[in-house]
Protein backbone atom coordinates (compact mmCIF):
# COMPACT_ATOMS: atom_id res chain seq x y z
CA UNK A 1 0.00 0.00 0.00
CA UNK A 2 2.84 2.38 0.70
CA UNK A 3 4.33 1.82 -3.16
CA UNK A 4 0.74 2.75 -4.65
CA UNK A 5 0.29 5.85 -2.65
CA UNK A 6 4.02 6.91 -3.22
CA UNK A 7 3.11 6.50 -7.07
CA UNK A 8 -0.38 8.44 -6.27
CA UNK A 9 1.86 11.24 -5.05
CA UNK A 10 3.35 11.01 -8.50
CA UNK A 11 1.07 11.23 -11.01
CA UNK A 12 2.36 14.27 -12.97
CA UNK A 13 5.45 12.19 -13.58
CA UNK A 14 3.83 8.68 -14.41
CA UNK A 15 1.75 10.86 -17.41
CA UNK A 16 5.01 12.16 -18.53
CA UNK A 17 6.62 8.84 -18.90
CA UNK A 18 3.56 7.47 -20.23
CA UNK A 19 3.58 10.60 -23.06
CA UNK A 20 0.39 11.85 -21.86
CA UNK A 21 1.24 14.77 -19.28
CA UNK A 22 -0.40 17.36 -21.23
CA UNK A 23 -3.75 15.08 -21.42
CA UNK A 24 -6.63 16.10 -19.05
CA UNK A 25 -7.39 12.96 -17.03
CA UNK A 26 -9.25 11.62 -13.61
CA UNK A 27 -7.24 9.42 -11.83
CA UNK A 28 -8.24 6.96 -9.52
CA UNK A 29 -8.30 3.64 -7.85
CA UNK A 30 -10.95 0.75 -8.71
CA UNK A 31 -12.06 -2.04 -6.30
CA UNK A 32 -15.18 -4.17 -7.22
CA UNK A 33 -16.15 -6.45 -4.12
CA UNK A 34 -16.68 -10.17 -4.96
CA UNK A 35 -19.83 -12.34 -4.42
CA UNK A 36 -21.40 -15.47 -4.69
CA UNK A 37 -22.05 -14.94 -8.45
CA UNK A 38 -18.80 -12.68 -9.60
CA UNK A 39 -15.35 -12.42 -8.50
CA UNK A 40 -13.80 -9.69 -7.06
CA UNK A 41 -10.85 -7.36 -8.25
CA UNK A 42 -8.94 -4.58 -8.03
CA UNK A 43 -6.98 -1.80 -10.10
CA UNK A 44 -4.41 0.42 -8.66
CA UNK A 45 -4.97 3.33 -10.48
CA UNK A 46 -7.11 4.22 -13.57
CA UNK A 47 -6.00 7.14 -15.94
CA UNK A 48 -9.29 8.36 -17.67
CA UNK A 49 -8.38 10.47 -20.31
CA UNK A 50 -10.29 13.06 -22.21
CA UNK A 51 -9.89 10.99 -25.35
CA UNK A 52 -11.92 8.76 -23.80
CA UNK A 53 -8.44 6.20 -23.36
CA UNK A 54 -8.46 4.47 -19.93
CA UNK A 55 -4.85 3.61 -19.06
CA UNK A 56 -4.85 0.78 -16.17
CA UNK A 57 -1.68 0.88 -14.08
CA UNK A 58 -0.66 -1.92 -11.51
CA UNK A 59 1.91 -1.18 -9.34
CA UNK A 60 4.52 -3.70 -8.40
CA UNK A 61 7.53 -3.20 -6.21
CA UNK A 62 10.04 -5.63 -6.50
CA UNK A 63 14.12 -5.91 -5.79
CA UNK A 64 14.18 -7.75 -8.64
CA UNK A 65 13.29 -7.87 -12.29
CA UNK A 66 9.40 -8.19 -12.47
CA UNK A 67 7.85 -10.23 -15.45
CA UNK A 68 4.18 -11.35 -16.13
CA UNK A 69 3.61 -15.09 -16.61
CA UNK A 70 0.71 -16.84 -18.27
CA UNK A 71 -1.51 -16.68 -15.14
CA UNK A 72 -0.56 -13.00 -14.19
CA UNK A 73 -1.31 -12.12 -17.92
CA UNK A 74 -4.88 -13.09 -18.17
CA UNK A 75 -5.62 -11.83 -14.62
CA UNK A 76 -4.97 -8.68 -16.39
CA UNK A 77 -6.92 -9.29 -19.50
CA UNK A 78 -9.64 -10.21 -16.82
CA UNK A 79 -9.07 -6.21 -15.48
CA UNK A 80 -9.46 -4.86 -18.78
Amino acid sequence: MAFEHLCTLHIDRIKQRLGISGMQADVMAFTLRGDENHDGMQCDMLIVRRDNVVNLCEMKFSQEAFSIDRSYYFTLQHRI
